[in-house]
């Protein structure tokens, strides 16, 4: 944005309307061109806030006003007796520049915003790649072609027999051996833990408060183990359909969450592109609008302001520090007169480059963060603000 854009956006004119009364009892000629000049400066009389109070405003805030102040410096041309005077041209020029300038859409969106939201539809496009879950369908396909019923085992045979290298559903007997696995787990971890406390009471040195509690603490164990071996004894005792429909059905439902997840993935990244859009549409106000919403105008610019001010912090920040820190360079002077540099490997994990991307990382992940929370609110702001309804 020049200086000249920024002057308009403030409201800024050169003279005020008791310049230009100053001037209509100065001068001798284009008295009555001042006068409607003088008119087409207070187009905004009629104009009230929501609360019922008159404004003191020069730019015009609503269409009808633009189109007055337009006409009535038209008025004040052809009223014009010297109409080449050079006071006369110049404040006709600068009043229609602003005019002009409140006729016209101007885009008022940040584009480090946009940036931010750019990032989570990256972010969650390469989250979608990167953590796509597994082939359930070729899964099921596996499934469907099982033929052969899994065997019954003991705890000790099931321990025996698990390959856990093995393909779960590659096969009935797999799927019913890693299933088992899961219930054996539990059970020698309550195992373990009953022992260990067995040995505590045998061998140790407690009190009969603590006795107590470790004595309470085998029955808990025990009761563990009992549920374990029975939950898996009836899961051993499954026949081959049961486990078949078992299996289909975990595929099923991790088909399910797998869709559930992606759905909102790119639900996620549609919401970005739409709000983006939206954004952009909600920030591109007639210049009137803008005059009208100065001191909305300030508040949202001086949020964005903050955000600015914390990015461009982390980002210089991490722009001024070296890769490496000269401490941790080594200088080598060889006997045929050659110089040679070399970082200490050790100390790399302490040297300037961690440091570095943690300054970039920040930023973005500020940056990120921040167009994530402002961008619904600019856009609702912008809505409510930028657009002229009652045009």
């Amino acid at each position: 944005m020049n200086d000249y854009e920024e002057q308009l956006r403030s409201g800024y004119l050169s003279f005020s309307r008791a310049d230009l009364a100053q001037t209509i009892a100065a001068e001798e000629a284009n008295i009555m061109a001042y006068k409607l000049m003088s008119e087409a400066m207070e187009t905004n009389a009629s104009y009230t806030t929501h609360s019922g109070q008159s404004v003191n405003e020069i730019y015009p805030l609503s269409a009808d006003a633009v189109e007055t102040m337009s006409k009535k410096l038209e008025e004040a041309e052809a009223a014009a007796d010297n109409p080449n005077d050079d006071l006369f041209q110049n404040r006709l020029k600068e009043l229609r520049r602003v005019v002009w300038w409140s006729k016209e859409r101007h885009y008022t969106f940040s584009w480090l915003i946009i940036f931010g939201g750019l990032l989570w539809i990256l972010f969650y496009g390469l989250t979608d790649v990167i953590l796509s879950g597994p082939d359930y369908g070729k899964y099921q396909a596996q499934v469907e072609g099982w033929d052969e019923a899994p065997q019954s085992y003991t705890i000790e045979e099931a321990k025996k027999a698990y390959n856990r290298n093995a393909r779960i559903y590659s096969s009935a007997t797999n799927y019913k051996l890693f299933k088992l696995q899961e219930i054996i787990k539990a059970y020698d971890k309550a195992k373990i833990e009953n022992e260990r406390t067995a040995s505590t009471l045998r061998y140790g040195t407690l009190s009969e408060n603590e006795k107590e509690i470790y004595r309470h603490n085998m029955d808990i164990y025990t009761v563990t183990m009992e549920k374990a071996k029975a939950e898996f004894e009836t899961a051993n005792a499954l026949s081959f359909d049961q486990w078949k429909q078992k299996a289909l059905d975990e595929v099923g439902d991790g088909a399910k969450n797998e869709r559930n997840r992606n759905g909102m993935l790119w639900l996620t990244v549609v919401y970005f592109v739409v709000i983006i859009a939206l954004y952009i549409l909600t920030n591109r106000p007639c210049g009137y609008m803008m005059s009208r919403q100065r001191a909305t105008a300030r508040v949202t610019g001086g949020i964005l302001k903050v955000l600015f001010g914390i990015i461009s912090w982390l980002g210089i920040s991490g722009a001024r520090m070296g890769w490496t820190d000269p401490d941790k360079i080594v200088t080598v002077f060889w006997s045929d007169g050659s110089i040679t540099k070399h970082l200490i490997l050790s100390d790399l994990i302490n040297s300037n480059a961690m440091f570095k991307i943690i300054f970039f990382v920040a930023a973005l992940t500020f940056l990120m963060f921040g167009s994530a929370y402002l961008l619904p609110i600019l856009t609702i702001i912008g809505f409510f603000t930028n657009i002229d309804r009652k045009r």
